[in-house]
């Protein structure tokens, strides 16, 4: 809406949460009920993602969020693996059809990462790209084609990621630009050039993190006498979208912790004491 997305609070009904929004943002925005809106369907928290197993959500959510990160350079992939990925993107988007590769340089921006581009020459990146094209299997779908190329990222660490261009200007442990990476398992802060992890941090280590309309700040672990944790605090206007998700995942991470709890004291009450006589 008015070129902004606004994410949807786990703690909402989807429809009252749309009602909520029209009735607020856009009468007080607009003035009415004539401002234009989207619905985009997004997978918040990658948990239990098994790719393969269900091509439906691939095809729907795995690969549309996955794709634009991997070509946009954020995966630290291989330039080794960049061959099979692009063949099977070109089977993803032109299917059997061969005649792009004569004009290969039009569609190479759809099948490799910008930041492997320009290490090889338009003709080697298409010959290499064109063998293993020619080597997939006639009868490979796109769906399948989809998860195949998935799989490849899956066990990448930056898979399944949100991820966040921010400034820091604190920690001069740190450079000034960093990506900030939020998925399943905590988070990263990565270089911008090499994708390395530079910090990492699981949720049940996060101390408290707050935002703004200009900034987000985190804290982990043990930051006095020299301890290991971290107090970031970062220039973005993404803050409150960082703030969101991070809310969502602890959330989630207190909630499979209190059923753990609770199955392990029910299965405690069950065992019979042993009586001797």
């Amino acid at each position: 809406f008015n070129g902004e997305s606004h994410a949807i609070d786990g703690q909402y009904f989807f429809f009252d949460y749309i009602r909520q929004f029209i009735e607020t943002t856009i009468k007080h925005v607009s003035g009415g009920l004539s401002t234009s809106y989207k619905i985009i369907y997004l997978k918040k928290l990658w948990l239990s993602t098994n790719i393969g197993s269900e091509p439906l959500v691939d095809h729907m959510f795995h690969f549309p969020q996955e794709l634009p990160k991997y070509l946009q350079g954020y995966h630290q992939s291989s330039i080794t693996q960049c061959p099979k990925l692009g063949a099977l993107l070109y089977r993803v988007n032109f299917g059997r059809n061969r005649t792009l590769f004569s004009a290969f340089e039009t569609v190479l921006a759809q099948l490799v990462p910008a930041n492997f581009v320009g290490q090889m020459k338009i003709a080697d990146w298409r010959k290499l790209i064109e063998q293993e094209w020619e080597g997939l299997p006639k009868t490979l779908s796109k769906e399948k084609a989809q998860s195949h190329f998935l799989e490849m990222l899956s066990g990448l660490k930056t898979f399944g990621s949100a991820l966040f261009p921010v400034k820091q200007s604190v920690d001069r442990r740190l450079p000034n630009m960093v990506i900030v990476a939020i998925n399943a398992k905590g988070i990263h802060l990565l270089a911008p050039d090499t994708k390395d992890v530079l910090y990492s941090s699981g949720y049940s280590e996060i101390m408290n993190w707050s935002s703004g309309s200009d900034y987000f700040h985190l804290s982990t672990g043990d930051i006095t006498r020299g301890g290991s944790g971290l107090r970031f605090l970062c220039e973005t206007t993404l803050g409150p979208k960082m703030d969101n998700l991070i809310s969502s995942y602890v959330a989630q991470a207190n909630k499979t912790s209190r059923k753990k709890s609770v199955a392990q004291r029910r299965k405690e009450s069950n065992v019979m004491p042993t009586t001797f006589y």
